[in-house]
């Protein structure tokens, strides 16, 4: 299997107004046997990365809602533990959406609602578990170097072609 990484993870959909979802990456919590946790355990759920792509030559404000909700709305609630929203996409540009899910809504097969409440504008993505999924990133700016370790549910190996 070749792979690709330009922190495009997975195709998804195209959304209205020139904002396009590029590619939804989602990486479920694992817990084993060996996890230890100081209160309860981490829920079932995902950590969940939405790339967005702006190809018009203008800035974008990103998704303000989230089924419904803003983003901040979710961590408050104890739906998710972090979360990390764009303002806006620059011209030509990407932002990610980032959410660690701690609730079974956010789970893998699940489908999720973006929305702007500032213009007319609304995707939906589905959260699949991809083969491969990113891990960990490491940067080592001192001698220029990065360490990528992915997650391979796959049945092949994995090759990584450029980053």
């Amino acid at each position: 299997m070749r792979i690709e990484v330009l922190f495009l993870l997975a195709a998804a959909c195209v959304a209205q107004d020139s904002l396009e979802i590029a590619g939804v990456a989602v990486t479920p919590h694992v817990i084993t046997d060996e996890t230890r946790y100081r209160g309860r355990s981490v829920p079932e759920g995902a950590w969940v990365q939405i790339v967005l792509r702006n190809p018009a030559d203008r800035p974008v404000p990103a998704p303000t809602l989230v089924n419904g909700r803003e983003p901040m709305q979710w961590v408050l609630g104890g739906e998710w533990s972090w979360m990390d929203a764009p303002r806006g996409v620059p011209a030509g540009g990407f932002a990610v959406l980032s959410f660690n899910g701690i609730t079974p809504k956010w789970r893998p097969g699940a489908e999720i609602v973006l929305e702007n409440h500032r213009r007319p504008w609304r995707a939906s993505v589905r959260l699949e578990e991809q083969e491969v999924s990113l891990s960990k990133v490491a940067f080592f700016p001192k001698r220029g170097q990065v360490a990528i370790h992915f997650r391979n549910r796959g049945k092949s190996a994995v090759q990584l072609e450029a980053v």
